[in-house]
């Protein structure tokens, strides 16, 4: 439960951190009422400067429900750098796979929401994705990942894999109830 945040104060540097970021970026980033509001930044996740954390286990299952406001794209990432990163995104109209760095071809049937929970889970190098509309029934993404090249070995820059929250474009999106838990 250490690396979980229920966003009741800021934890910019203690518990996040943001990727790429200038100096003053850290204005784009406000707790309020249970909730982190990060403005967005770019049109996706490799130019946004997402929300980090180092994870520390091998195995691991991270969670958060989302709310866009505005015109924004929000999502939930596992994200070495913004060359290569996967996840999950919505707009409000449709949900966004990122795989290798980039948006996917596989369209997941995701209905169109502008608030959605989202649950990613890292077992043994292999990626798992997960959204609810209401946090309690579980829809199982259609696409995994086996991710055992997603690390500084490969790619030479002594990162890590890490649970990272992004937004992007014009508006903002309001992160709740980031979890996260080790697995066996």
């Amino acid at each position: 439960m250490a690396h979980s945040d229920f966003f009741e104060q800021a934890s910019l540097g203690r518990l996040w951190s943001l990727y790429a970021s200038a100096p003053d970026e850290a204005e784009r980033i406000r707790v309020a009422n249970g909730a982190l509001i990060l403005t967005g930044k770019g049109t996706g996740p490799a130019d946004s400067s997402p929300l980090t954390q180092q994870a520390g286990d091998r195995a691991y299952e991270i969670e958060v429900e989302l709310e866009l406001v505005g015109d924004a794209q929000g999502g939930l990432l596992l994200f070495f750098d913004d060359r290569l990163f996967l996840g999950m995104g919505i707009d409000g109209k449709r949900m966004t796979t990122y795989r290798g760095g980039k948006a996917s071809y596989w369209s997941e049937p995701a209905p169109a929401a502008r608030r959605m929970h989202m649950r990613i889970t890292n077992q043994d190098q292999v990626v798992t994705f997960y959204y609810s509309l209401d946090g309690k029934t579980w829809i199982r993404h259609g696409v995994r990942s086996y991710v055992s090249g997603y690390n500084a070995n490969t790619l030479d820059n002594l990162l890590s894999l890490r649970p990272a929250l992004f937004a992007a474009g014009q508006g903002k999106v309001n992160f709740r109830a980031f979890g996260y838990r080790a697995l066996a």
